[in-house]
């Protein structure tokens, strides 16, 4: 990059108040024929150092940084900086760590009918004009002037458009249905993309973009159960299914399910069934015998 980007003007807190405006508005979106529905369009903090774990989408993630930058971490390092653009596909796994300064990304999930597959390039790009594109968006709904809402649409359009060229749009995409995008769907389907990654309640509040006290006070009130209740019956029902449908031993079924520990796993899968895992397995079978 010939020269250095300039520094968002917005704080932190006025960003994410700007990105919720946009996300409220934002129609689904027309591009060369297929259908786009945006998720969430949100900033994601991360201080200074600290790792983005591996993980996966069941939708598309994009991704400008507009502050700082990191080390991409899966597959060959490579660093990004301001103006770094990056496009991932669903259940493409991704991990990164942030420079020693604080790093602060645009991130826009979204969905497509039909689905076309993505091709990480031999180099994620610095896009000086992707960062002008989304300093003009933020601009247009800080401003509220008449209209504004059509603009931004057309940015946001403009953006999805050149991410998906950075990343190779295929000849031939292939249709699959656009996943459901409420707040329990949500989170259950990151449970199950992840089911056999360590997870821990950090992943999730930066999965779904909110604090941790805003989380888990409105999973709580959905549901009666916290966040982490819901992963570890998610993780037991799991076990129990393969217990019954295959011959793997327990230290197996225990890392599939996330639980690598096998005397930790055999200790919560007693506690949850009331029984041990090999007379759950043993009990299974005899009524198919019956």
């Amino acid at each position: 990059m010939s020269k250095t980007l300039p520094v968002l003007k917005y704080s932190l807190h006025e960003l994410r108040r700007l990105c919720r405006q946009v996300t409220r508005v934002m129609p689904e979106i027309v591009l060369d024929r297929h259908r786009i529905h945006i998720h969430d369009i949100h900033p994601d903090y991360v201080p200074a150092g600290s790792p983005v774990h591996e993980h996966v989408h069941s939708f598309y993630e994009g991704h400008l940084f507009l502050d700082g930058g990191g080390v991409y971490v899966t597959g060959k390092e490579e660093a990004v900086g301001q103006g770094g653009a990056l496009l991932h596909g669903p259940h493409a796994p991704h991990a990164w760590q942030a420079h020693d300064t604080a790093c602060l990304r645009l991130l826009v999930w979204f969905s497509m009918e039909p689905m076309v597959p993505v091709t990480r390039p031999q180099d994620w790009p610095i896009c000086p004009d992707l960062y002008q594109e989304i300093t003009l968006l933020l601009d247009e709904a800080h401003a509220g002037l008449p209209g504004w809402h059509h603009r931004v649409t057309a940015r946001t359009t403009i953006f999805l458009s050149r991410l998906f060229s950075i990343a190779g749009w295929p000849e031939s995409p292939q249709p699959d249905p656009v996943p459901s995008t409420d707040l329990l769907t949500m989170i259950e389907q990151f449970f199950r993309d992840n089911l056999a990654r360590p997870l821990a309640l950090s992943d999730v509040t930066a999965h779904v973009g909110m604090s941790e006290r805003s989380l888990c006070r409105q999973f709580l009130e959905l549901t009666g159960e916290t966040v982490m209740e819901r992963l570890l019956n998610l993780r037991m029902a799991q076990a129990a299914t393969l217990l019954a449908d295959s011959e793997a031993s327990l230290t197996v079924i225990g890392q599939q399910v996330g639980i690598p520990d096998p005397s930790y796993f055999c200790r919560r899968f007693r506690r949850h069934f009331n029984m041990t895992a090999a007379q759950y397995r043993h009990g299974v079978q005899s009524r198919l015998h019956i």
